[in-house]
Parts: C-alpha cells; structure tokens; sequence
C-alpha cells in the first residue's frame, strides 16, 4: 500500500500537467473506461474530465475522503496491465494508481479506480 499522502502528490502532479490519463472503474458489476485529465485533485475527491466535453455535461467525480477509507496501490504494468484496457499495449502506460474504496469496518470493497498515464503514441508494436 501507499500513503495517501504519496498518492495526492502524484495526483496533483498528473493535475498540474495536464497529464493524459486512461481512467478504469470497476463498481460491483459495472466497468468502464475513458481517457481525459484529472480537473481537480484534493485529499477528499478527484475531478476527472474528457477533452472536449464541458465539465457541466460530463465530469466523473471520485470521493477519496477518508470517511471512505480509500487504500492507494502503485501497480506495475510490467506484468501486464492489471485492468481491461481495450486495443492497448502495456508500452502505452506509465504509472498506475489504484485506488480501493471500502466504507465498512470490515474492509469490504466497495469498488476500484484505476488511473494510468497514457502514451499512445509511444507505444511499441511487439
């Protein structure tokens, strides 16, 4: 596990650059994917939006505080992409975050946010 002061660092690195970044979420039986940059990040929750969608029509909201007891994980891509990543090459992401959300005292989880820098264009066809 990481220290989630450790994790909002890196959040508000990816913030300040404007860093692309793939999205993953897996609630119960719901998952999905997008690509965008992080809007907003704080200790209590993360603002992450698509380039070229207004924020007022889409913005996917995370709740990271620590009522939700959010557990932070670097991964390592280079074992595979540890999440579904639709016609990509592990050689397009960079550092992945995952944040587990668990809101009871007996650390049931209650879904995962993934966030990985993407490079698309860098990518290596193998």
């Amino acid at each position: 596990m990481s220290s989630s002061t450790e994790a909002v660092a890196q959040l508000n690195d990816w913030k300040n650059g404007s860093t692309k970044l793939f999205l993953y979420w897996a609630i119960s039986t719901v998952h999905g994917w997008c690509v965008g940059t992080l809007m907003h990040a704080s200790s209590s929750e993360l603002h992450f939006g698509i380039e070229g969608i207004d924020g007022k029509n889409l913005l996917f909201v995370v709740n990271i505080h620590s009522t939700y007891h959010p557990r932070f994980r670097f991964l390592d891509t280079h074992e595979g992409v540890p999440f579904f990543a639709p016609q990509r090459e592990r050689s397009e992401f960079g550092k992945v975050l995952e944040i587990s959300l668990q809101v009871d005292q007996h650390g049931e989880s209650k879904g995962k946010v993934l966030l990985a820098e993407l490079f698309p264009d860098k990518a290596i066809e193998a």
